[in-house]
């Protein structure tokens, strides 16, 4: 009877066995996630650095692109004064002229 109530050794040996293996294949599996969750934090990491370096990149051709629009608008405004300057000294060289004849 008290064989009935009691595994045998063999088979405590093989239940803790079992157990361990559990055990194992559970810790086996944390040490991946943990793994995968270093993996996942490097790559979220890289991530943030190349969006850190195309800012970077975006702030510099937006400051390029201000300084190109700055000096076109001053090369228009030039342009402008000199198109009047011709348009008023061809005026006066037409009075000039209509006056000599």
């Amino acid at each position: 009877m008290v064989r009935d109530e009691y595994p045998a050794p063999e088979e405590e040996v093989k239940e803790e066995e079992m157990v361990q293996e559990i055990v194992q294949t559970q810790e086996n599996n944390q040490n991946n996630v943990n793994e995968q969750m270093d993996v996942g934090a490097m790559d979220i990491k890289a991530l943030e650095d190349q969006l850190d370096y195309l800012q970077i990149a975006l702030d510099h051709l937006e400051k390029k692109n201000d300084n190109i629009r700055a000096e076109l608008i001053d090369l228009l405004q030039s342009n402008r004064e000199a198109r009047k300057q011709f348009r008023e000294s061809l005026e006066q060289y037409e009075v000039e002229r209509q006056q000599t004849n």
